[in-house]
């Protein structure tokens, strides 16, 4: 018998047990980080983000960047299915748009300013920008939220 104090197999049992017990540690991190996660999925966070980012720059008016010419006609169908077709979003993505302050729906001339799919209840992605409508119009004219919810 020799007088080392360490044989071959307790140096691969004190191996083992140590990876065994990092990655069983590792693997007990993962519920840290889901409150951080988007539930929808990043790609729709990034589509719901790309479509409020297009629908401000495309319908900013002169008195500011911030400032937003639209109404209940403006975002129909139609539009949403160019904007759709333009930022490369799949027509078998949900998507809601709606101008609200307080959780309400904005109405300029006696329609809502809203469009697309009928909300949900379900984990969706949304952007919210806020904006305001231009002079004149109402209300509104302090800021409301223009918000893109995709699902």
């Amino acid at each position: 018998m020799t007088d080392r104090g360490q044989t071959l197999y307790d140096f691969l049992l004190g191996t083992t047990l140590l990876l065994v017990t990092i990655i069983l540690v590792l693997s007990l991190f993962d519920p840290l980080f889901s409150p951080f996660t988007s539930p929808s999925g990043a790609d729709n966070d990034e589509m719901a983000d790309r479509l409020t980012d297009r629908i401000v720059a495309e319908n900013a008016t002169v008195f500011g960047d911030r400032v937003l010419e639209l109404d209940g006609d403006s975002l129909d169908d139609s539009y949403l299915d160019s904007l759709r077709a333009r930022t490369g979003i799949p027509s078998f993505r949900n998507l809601n748009v709606t101008l609200e302050t307080g959780g309400e729906i904005i109405e300029r001339n006696g329609t809502p300013v809203s469009g697309g799919s009928a909300r949900v209840d379900d984990p969706v992605a949304a952007a919210t920008r806020v904006v305001t409508l231009p002079p004149g119009s109402g209300s509104c004219q302090t800021g409301c939220f223009l918000r893109v919810e995709v699902w």
